[in-house]
């Protein structure tokens, strides 16, 4: 089978595989506070942004992949992929309008192939080909997936006031919400091909585009979200403006105390900041 994305099974089999220092006196949580509405408020805080960044960490297995990102509605990116284990080289790609550029570099930013620019842009966006995770938007509709929200505490970090809440997710139909979310329906997400042609003909290939609900029910096995085990999300959100600042997933099982998930266990973290101060442009 030829597929255009790396599949989402590969995500779901590293995720199976397998910051900041939080502050002596946290500050103690109102009783009253409502953690599903504080999240809700936090994702209208960042759907009415105009740009932000986001370095965004994965961790399916050895060396963490880093990923620093700048957004702007609506819905350019700026990245670069800043490190990974397998890859030495810096691999930087601006998606603007209609159009996506793309180079290498050895040693950023002094020692970088020519720009090349080609018409058009991937449906999933993705530096360096991790498009399984789509780490653009991934961060957030983590949020929109958590389910029971609870709040840990109310930390004092660099001077501001960040809750920290904690509840469970799916991680596979995050990733694949995520995925659908970024498609038109019936839209080509991948293809299956198949050789053609009997006894003294000549055999050709037969290929096929499948949208990616029939991707998951042809060539996932129809993979039952419900049957992937739940896992934590930490989410830090200003009590000032209610944008998103931080965004952790474990990479196993719930976590029930207060404590922060440690560097080893977390699957992927997005950090988010310059709120409004960073914007797309072509390259020059």
């Amino acid at each position: 089978m030829k597929q255009t994305y790396l599949p989402i099974a590969l995500a779901l089999l590293w995720f199976a595989s397998a910051c900041s220092s939080e502050p002596d006196d946290a500050i103690p949580v109102p009783a009253d506070f409502d953690s599903t509405d504080a999240i809700e408020r936090s994702l209208a805080a960042m759907e009415g942004l105009t740009s932000y960044r986001q370095e965004f960490t994965f961790r399916p297995s050895g060396e963490p992949v880093t990923l620093l990102t700048d957004y702007a509605d609506p819905g350019d990116y700026h990245e670069r992929l800043l490190a990974t284990g397998n890859i030495t080289d810096t691999f930087e790609v601006i998606l603007l309008s209609d159009s996506t550029y793309s180079r290498s570099c050895n040693d950023y930013p002094d020692d970088c192939e020519e720009w090349e620019e080609s018409a058009g842009r991937p449906v999933i966006p993705g530096a360096g080909g991790f498009t399984t995770v789509g780490p653009e938007t991934l961060g957030l509709v983590a949020l929109e997936q958590t389910e029971s929200p609870r709040a840990v505490k109310t930390d004092e970090i660099e001077g501001e006031a960040l809750l920290h809440l904690r509840g469970s997710l799916n991680i596979g139909r995050t990733i694949y919400e995520n995925q659908r979310a970024a498609l038109r329906p019936g839209e080509r997400f991948s293809e299956t091909c198949r050789s053609s042609g009997g006894t003294g003909e000549t055999s050709q290939t037969v290929c096929e585009d499948l949208t990616i609900e029939e991707y998951y029910e042809r060539e996932a096995g129809g993979t039952d979200f419900e049957d992937t085990p739940a896992t934590t999300i930490d989410i830090w959100i200003s009590a000032q403006d209610y944008l998103v600042r931080r965004v952790v997933i474990a990479r196993g099982a719930l976590i029930s105390g207060t404590e922060e998930i440690s560097a080893e266990d977390r699957y992927f973290e997005v950090t988010y900041s310059h709120f409004n101060e960073v914007s797309v442009e072509a390259p020059r």
